[in-house]
């Protein structure tokens, strides 16, 4: 089955004074972050009734479902995305594999691309 695409895929321009992982480091864009949540979601048990048209459409609504009672939960002011790594093309963070030596690109989870550079500079807000 195909997954379906969008078309916001557009990356902004100006950059917000604090991200999750520095100024350094591009913005994760949207299709990864639609694969991301595509691969969360495939691994998921939920509810298909009969009104919803198709899995996909009914994995959604779960989705956001959960979006809305994460979203009442109170702040988590140490969370931060783990990462050593970011692929230069879609922007996903990652862990930096062992076994690819310092200096050579990774593959990346997200776009397969062979793109993935070791971030070496520190986190800042």
């Amino acid at each position: 089955s195909s997954i379906p695409s969008s078309n916001s895929h557009v990356v902004p321009q100006s950059r917000p004074a604090r991200t999750t992982a520095g100024r350094h480091c591009r913005f994760t864009t949207a299709r990864a972050q639609e694969l991301a949540t595509l691969a969360s979601l495939v691994t998921w048990n939920y509810p298909f009734p009969e009104s919803s048209c198709c899995a996909f459409h009914a994995s959604l609504s779960e989705y956001q479902k959960t979006l809305a009672r994460m979203r009442g939960m109170q702040c988590v002011h140490g969370f931060m995305p783990k990462w050593a790594a970011q692929c230069s093309m879609c922007g996903t963070l990652c862990m930096w594999p062992s076994s690819t030596p310092d200096g050579e690109m990774a593959p990346c989870g997200a776009c397969r691309r062979q793109a993935v550079q070791r971030i070496r500079r520190a986190l800042t807000l």
